[in-house]
């Protein structure tokens, strides 16, 4: 088998599985055209990654643009009040990390558009790690709160152009410039040093939690702080208390994110294969209502993994002999669907990855 179709047929059993994965949660395939209006992402260009986009005109004159983005269309197509629970397994068109050719790459994810409590977001947040942990690598997760961010700029009373700057100082753990900068606006000492401590904060939540409670200075930071010790409470309840780590390298655009926001990462990939958060701010944007909380899996991202170390094509590879009764072969293998993935074959496919090799032999089934 070609390294190529390996790799093919470990993203689509990848995607299977985080289909189903979604699905059980009540999450439903949302399907969109290849490509939107121009404006759409002219008007939005800062919630991209990238500002290069395809564009084209169609027949009537209109300019149009290969989709650099999802959610943006999930936005879009939504009604103005209308509550939203989907996934999707699209392709984008966006420059590659790092580099100004621009490729199309295949996203996994979802987005929960309407009420988000604090449940919904311990679910997207479980759905996420759980597609981290589909990929069969060792993982762990990074989580913050922008309203822990926010608060502490809010409390410094500086200009938005230096709050601005100050974000951007935090998310690169930049406590030098910082330092400096709150020196130069006249911010205080004492809250000064607060800002530098959130850009320093990094590990789990048991070592972190007294540090992120000293960062507490006004109703914003005290919530923030509060909803992140909660989700982790329910987090690691459901056994994934090992794989988070409170990580303030996550801060995203604040004129478009709010709350949580959240980067996955497994062994092998030295890039985030995961990335969403909570973007309220999105929606008010395009004059749409409610709340929102999504994240994506950048399956291109993951290639290397899965070319390096296959998903296996089949739970079970089930042989029998030519003499073998129809009957007795069909039982079998219906017995053994139960179980998982068959593949029943007189003789074992060439280079085909598989969990269990079971036979018939003598009128029997055997390991």
């Amino acid at each position: 088998m070609k390294e190529t179709e390996k790799v093919l047929r470990g993203r689509e059993l990848l995607e299977l599985r985080l289909r189903s994965l979604y699905e059980r949660y009540g999450y439903c395939k949302y399907r969109m055209s290849r490509f939107e209006e121009y404006s759409l992402y002219l008007e939005n260009r800062n919630f991209l990654k990238s500002d290069r986009i395809i564009t084209f005109t169609d027949d009537r004159g209109k300019l149009l643009a290969l989709k650099p983005d999802i959610t943006l269309s999930i936005v879009k197509g939504a009604g103005r009040d209308a509550a939203a629970r989907v996934y999707y397994s699209e392709n984008i068109f966006r420059a590659a990390s790092g580099s100004d050719e621009m490729r199309e790459m295949r996203q996994v994810g979802l987005e929960h558009i309407g009420r988000v409590d604090l449940y919904t977001e311990s679910e997207v947040l479980m759905l996420a790690l759980e597609s981290l942990a589909a990929v069969g690598r060792d993982y762990i997760m990074g989580i913050s709160h922008l309203g822990l961010v926010t608060g502490l700029l809010d409390a410094t009373e500086l200009p938005a152009a230096e709050k601005e700057k100050l974000s951007l100082y935090i998310g690169s753990k930049n406590a030098h410039e910082i330092a400096a900068l709150c020196a130069a606006s006249g911010v205080g000492p004492a809250l000064a040093e607060k800002i530098c401590a959130l850009a320093g904060i990094y590990g789990t939540f048991p070592e972190r939690m007294d540090a992120l409670r000293g960062l507490v200075v006004n109703k914003s930071t005290e919530s923030a702080v509060e909803e992140l010790c909660a989700l982790y409470e329910i987090l690691a309840e459901a056994g994934y208390g090992d794989r988070i780590r409170v990580d303030f390298s996550v801060v995203n655009d604040l004129s478009y994110y709010n709350g949580i926001t959240f980067q996955g990462f497994v062994e092998g990939v030295p890039e985030s294969v995961l990335s969403g958060g909570r973007y309220d701010n999105l929606l008010h944007r395009m004059g749409r209502s409610g709340e929102a909380l999504g994240f994506a899996l950048y399956m291109d991202a993951l290639e290397r993994t899965l070319e390096a170390e296959a998903l296996p094509e089949a739970d079970i590879l089930f042989l029998y002999p030519e003499d073998a009764p129809a009957a007795d072969v069909a039982r079998a293998v219906r017995q053994l669907s139960r179980e998982g993935r068959v593949y029943a074959a007189l003789t074992e496919p060439e280079n085909m990855s598989f969990c269990r090799r079971v036979v018939y032999a003598a009128g029997e089934v055997q390991e």
